[in-house]
Formats: C-alpha cells, structure tokens, sequence
C-alpha cells in the first residue's frame, strides 16, 4: 500500500522535476547564445530548442549578423542572395532598401534620365523614389541650363510646372533672348512697387504737357528695378522681356537691357548701393 501511495505521487514529481529541468537548460542555452552571438550557436540553439519562445528571436539573430557582414562591403548581388535565403526576415526589407540606394548611387553617377525613369518604373515602392524623380528634375534642369537653349528650358518649365526652379527657368529664357549688360555704377536707380516708381540718384525734371512737373532718372546709366508688376503692367513687361527680382538698364530708345538679377529682400538703401547710388 505504502509502495503505490508513493509511485502515485513519485511519477509526477518526477515529470515536474524534468521540465523545470529542461526549462533551464533553455535559458542558459539562450542567454549562452546571446552573449556569444554567432552564428554557429544561434542555429544550434534552434536545433536543440526547435519548439522555444526564443527561436524567432534567434533566427533574427542570425538574420541580422548576417546581413551586418554583407554591409562591411555592400554589394547587389549579396544583398539579393539574402533577400531570397531569408524571405520571411524582418531585414528583408532592410536589405531590399539598401539595393535600392546601391542602385540608385550607380545611376546617378552617370546623370542618366532614362536610367533613372527606368528606375522609377521598377521600383514604384522604393524609399528613394521620392530621391529618384528629384534627381531626374535636377538631371533634366542641368542639361537646361547648361544647353543655354530657350526650347530645352521651355521644356522644362513644361515636365516640372511646379519646380522650385520654374521661376528662375523663366529668368533665363528671358537673359538669353535679351542679353545682359555690364554697367559699374549707375547714375539713377527708379525702384517700381505697386504701380509706382520711386527714383533714387541723378534726377531730371519735365512737363507732363500742362500738368505738374515729372521727375525721371538723368545721365547714361539709368537703372530699373520691379518688385512686382501690377495685371496691367505685365504686357508691357512681357513684351520688354521684363521679370520681377532684376536690374535693367533703360536705354536712349526706352528700351530695356538685363543688368542681372538682384535680391528683393534688400531694401531700397541696399539695392541702391550695388549700383553706387548713396541715399542720405
């Protein structure tokens, strides 16, 4: 009788005994993996413990020395590799972001649009699609520029209509069909806002017919500066090749030659000693 009452308890004792065994064996087999950290421990771990808690964690483990290896000399094809022998990783899209930036790095080097519209098409989910169109615009606005050619530039303005660089496109179809000049000094400066001109310098007056007397800029170097253009005013600013934020030399025929641009930020004082005109 003696005999049964103890097996009867002695048996499960013994079960309980040998999982809180196995239990530490688990632990001490993980916290043995983490602070060896490599590879070889983690999957023996795995092996040893398949049905663990920790066995995701180490498998992450792995994942994540090996992708830090690849990246001591990154490389596509590596990176690739990875992507397809660890498709459920939580670095995959780590690894697939990195090819990304490789690819486009690569691209850029040769300031090439259709590589990179080519790289827009096949990575329509990318990180660095923002990056991409952004270095197409720059690729197609340096070669803009850089031809000095009115059409290359319309065409431009035309693909990129909200561009930061719309406006100074613009300056440059205008500098281009109106030559700039050079002048050291000028000897009036007529700063026009709101419909009006306010002239600074050498100053000469006439009769407005039988009306009062109108005061205009005097000497060869009269100089004109818009900071905006009233809507009745644009016409004649189209027509003269005229923009907002310039310097324009009026010449004897009441035309207008592009001085260059200047920085409407200044105030009239500033503006006015760029030219060598000092206001008291």
């Amino acid at each position: 009788m003696k005999n049964l009452i103890f097996s009867r308890y002695y048996v499960p004792f013994v079960c309980l005994s040998l999982f809180f065994s196995g239990c530490n064996n688990i632990e001490k087999d993980w916290k043995n993996a983490k602070e060896t950290n490599s590879i070889s421990v983690y999957q023996s771990f795995i092996k040893n413990h398949s049905s663990s808690v920790y066995k995701e964690k180490a498998q992450n483990a792995i994942d994540s020395i090996e992708l830090a290896s690849i990246l001591k000399a990154p490389n596509v094809d590596s990176l690739k590799i990875f992507i397809k022998n660890h498709s459920a990783s939580i670095y995959k899209n780590k690894a697939t972001n990195i090819i990304d930036s490789l690819e486009l790095i690569f691209i850029l080097k040769f300031h090439n649009p259709d590589s990179l519209n080519l790289f827009i098409k096949t990575h329509s989910n990318s990180l660095f699609l923002t990056n991409s169109k952004s270095a197409i615009d720059s690729v197609d606005w340096n070669i803009a520029v850089y031809s000095r050619d009115t059409v290359a530039l319309r065409n431009y303005i035309n693909k990129y209509p909200n561009s930061n660089k719309k406006q100074q496109a613009e300056n440059l179809i205008l500098n281009i069909k109106f030559p700039p000049v050079t002048i050291s000094n000028a000897n009036s400066l007529c700063i026009g806002s709101k419909g009006k001109g306010v002239i600074y310098g050498d100053l000469q007056f006439k009769m407005n017919g039988a009306g009062p007397m109108e005061a205009e800029g005097k000497g060869p170097n009269k100089v004109y500066i818009w900071r905006d253009f009233l809507k009745d005013e644009l016409p004649m600013a189209k027509k003269q090749g005229l923009h907002v934020g310039a310097a324009y030399l009026k010449t004897n025929n009441d035309k207008f030659k592009f001085i260059r641009d200047v920085d409407l930020t200044k105030s009239d004082k500033q503006l006015c000693a760029e030219f060598g005109i000092k206001i008291k």
